[in-house]
C-alpha cells in the first residue's frame, strides 16, 4: 500500500468525512441533480445514517453557510443566527449627500440574537432647517427584510440548516411558510437537514413548496451499498473481512451504516489491526458478529432506557397512564415490523386487544401525547432523538436504527414489569 491509514480514519464515526465514503445512486445522484436545478433541498432520515457526511461531501465552506439549529429558537432567533454567520451588521450611520447629513441610531432590542432592531434617522439641512423622518423598522421576522440582507451582504449560495428537527414546531412551520419567498426573491438555496422519515414534511407545512423543494431520503442503504462500505474500507487497510462475518453482519445490522462501520472497527481491533497492514490479512469470523453487536448496542443502553423512562413518565398530572399504555405497541411489535412505523389505528388496536377494559379509549389524548414526542426528547436531553411521530400520517417511527437490535435482545417481560404495564391505569 502506498499510504498508511489509521483505523479510526477508515471505520467508525469521525468528525471528518470518512475516507471509505461511497456514493449511492438514489441519494448522491439525486442530490447532485438538485444542486444543478437550484431547488431548495431537504435531507432527512434516521440518526447516524449519513446525512451529515452527504452534506460534507457536496457543500464546501467556500460556497455554503452552516447554521446548527437549537431547540429554543423562534423564527427571529433562526434568522438572526443566519445573519451572524454572514457577519452582517446593521449600519450605525448613513451619509446621504452634500446638502444633507444623516444621523442614525440603531437599537438592538436583544443583547444577543438581533431579536429586533429599529433605526431612527434624522436628516439635517445645511441652512439649519431640520426634518425628522419616522423610524425605519428592520423586522427580523420578515422574509423580505432577510432577503434584502442576503442581497446586500452577498450571501453564499447555500444556507445549511443542520438539525432542523430540534427547532420548535412553530418555527419549522414559519420557516416553511417563508421558504417560497426565499425561492422567488433570492438566489440563496436552503439545505434543510433533519431526523424524520416522511418524504414531504415541509410541503405538508406549506403546499406552495411543491416543485420548489426536493426531499432526499438518506436513510436508505441496501446490502450492496453496505458491502461497498466494508470493501472500500478493507482495501484502505489492506485487509479482507471473512465472507461469513460480512454476510452475518449485513443480515443483522438492520441496514444501519453506523452499526456496520462500528462493527468493522471492532473486528479490526480484535485482530490487532490499527493501521494499514503491510501484508494482506483476513479479519473476522461469523462467531465474532454476535458479541461485537452486543457491545455496540449496549453502549446505547443508558440512552434507550432513559428514553423509555421519560416516555413513560408523568409529563403532566394525569398523563401517566397514557404514556405507559403507549409502550405496549412498542414492546409487542416485532422489531422488523417496527421498522416501517406504527400508525395510530394500530397503536389503539394493540392497546385495546391487550386491555379489553379500555376498548372505549379515545384517540385524541394519545395523538396529543405523541405529537409532543420530539419536543419531550429534546427537553430531556435525549440526543439524537430515538422516535418521531408523523403528525400527518399519524405514524410512530423509530429514527435510531440501533434501537431495533437493542430491543430484540431485551427481555420484554422484564421491560413491561419495569414500567408497571400490568398495573397502569388511565385518565382520559
Amino acid at each position: 500500500m502506498s499510504k498508511t491509514y489509521r483505523l479510526e480514519e477508515v471505520f467508525g464515526i469521525a468528525r471528518d468525512l470518512p475516507i471509505n465514503y461511497i456514493q449511492r445512486a438514489d441519494v448522491d445522484g439525486t442530490l447532485v441533480t438538485c444542486i444543478k436545478d437550484n431547488k431548495h433541498i431537504v435531507i432527512h432520515g434516521s440518526s447516524k445514517q449519513g446525512k451529515t457526511c452527504l452534506r460534507k461531501q457536496y457543500f464546501k465552506d467556500t460556497d455554503s453557510l452552516l447554521v446548527q439549529c437549537m431547540s429554543d429558537w423562534d423564527i427571529s432567533g433562526l434568522y438572526s443566527n443566519i445573519l451572524k454567520q454572514l457577519n452582517y451588521q446593521l449600519p450605525q450611520s448613513i451619509e446621504k449627500s452634500k446638502s444633507f447629513a444623516a444621523k442614525g441610531l440603531t437599537r438592538l432590542k436583544a443583547a444577543l440574537g438581533f431579536a429586533s432592531a429599529s433605526t431612527e434617522v434624522s436628516l439635517e439641512k445645511i441652512d439649519g432647517e431640520k426634518k425628522t423622518l419616522a423610524p425605519i423598522q428592520f423586522d427580523m421576522t420578515s422574509v423580505n427584510d432577510i432577503v434584502g440582507v442576503f442581497k446586500k451582504a452577498k450571501s453564499k449560495r447555500f444556507v445549511i440548516l443542520e438539525d432542523f428537527h430540534y427547532l420548535p414546531d412553530r418555527t419549522q412551520r414559519q420557516f416553511a411558510s417563508d421558504l417560497k419567498a426565499f425561492h422567488e426573491l433570492s438566489s440563496v438555496v436552503f439545505v434543510v437537514i433533519g431526523v424524520w422519515l416522511e418524504e414531504n414534511r415541509l410541503i405538508v407545512y406549506n403546499g406552495e413548496l411543491s416543485g420548489r423543494i426536493v426531499s432526499i431520503n438518506a436513510d436508505k442503504w441496501n446490502s450492496e451499498e453496505l458491502h461497498q462500505v466494508i470493501h472500500v474500507g478493507a482495501e484502505l487497510l489492506n485487509i479482507k473481512f471473512n465472507s461469513r462475518f460480512e454476510s452475518r453482519l449485513l443480515a443483522e445490522c438492520y441496514d444501519s451504516v453506523y452499526i456496520v462501520q462500528e462493527a468493522c472497527k471492532e473486528a479490526c481491533r480484535i485482530h490487532g489491526v490499527q493501521f494499514t497492514q503491510q501484508k494482506n490479512l483476513e479479519v473476522g469470523s461469523a462467531e465474532d458478529v454476535s458479541p461485537i453487536l452486543e457491545r455496540i448496542i449496549q453502549q446505547q443502553k443508558a440512552r434507550y432506557l432513559g428514553f423509555l423512562d421519560r416516555f413513560a413518565a408523568a409529563f403532566q398530572e394525569g398523563e401517566v397512564g397514557i404514556h405507559q399504555l403507549l409502550l405496549y405497541p412498542l414492546f409487542l411489535t416485532e422489531p422488523r415490523r417496527l421498522e416501517t412505523g406504527i400508525d395510530l389505528d394500530t397503536i389503539m388496536r394493540t392497546i385495546r386487544s391487550v386491555l379489553p377494559e379500555y376498548r372505549n379509549l379515545r384517540e385524541e389524548p394519545f395523538r396529543d401525547a405523541l405529537s409532543m414526542l420530539t419536543h419531550r426528547q429534546v427537553k430531556n436531553s435525549i440526543r439524537p432523538i430515538i422516535a418521531d411521530f408523523d403528525t400527518t400520517c399519524l405514524r410512530l417511527q423509530i429514527v435510531d436504527k440501533a434501537f431495533f437490535p437493542w430491543l430484540l435482545r431485551q427481555n420484554i417481560t422484564e421491560l413491561m414489569a419495569r414500567y408497571r404495564l400490568t398495573e397502569c391505569s388511565i385518565k382520559v
